[in-house]
């Protein structure tokens, strides 16, 4: 459940949808000046362009305290290969009911 409410809320649609409410540079690089309403050359424009291939995404920053919890701990599992995203997805699930 946590990770498909992280999937939504990072999703191209929902991305777009919230621009219109709040205009922030998102992390996102499939999207373009003009899909975001950016004037090219503009400052966000420009921040945009140079933003979202430079910045590291955190997603503990949307996570409650028990899911993000998991996720520190049992991340680096996976990277190691001693878990598979599919076990710490499922733990993640399990820590927001």
């Amino acid at each position: 459940m946590a990770v498909a409410l992280i999937s939504f809320l990072n999703s191209k649609e929902e991305v777009m949808r919230a621009q219109k409410i709040q205009q922030v540079p998102p992390v996102r690089v499939d999207l373009s000046v003009q899909e975001l309403g950016y004037k090219p050359g503009s400052n966000i424009g420009f921040l945009y362009e140079n933003y979202a291939k430079n910045y590291i995404y955190w997603p503990d920053n949307l996570l409650a305290p028990g899911v993000a919890e998991i996720y520190y701990r049992k991340t680096p599992l996976v990277a190691l290969g001693k878990m598979t995203p599919q076990e710490l997805a499922a733990e993640m699930d399990a820590a927001a009911k």
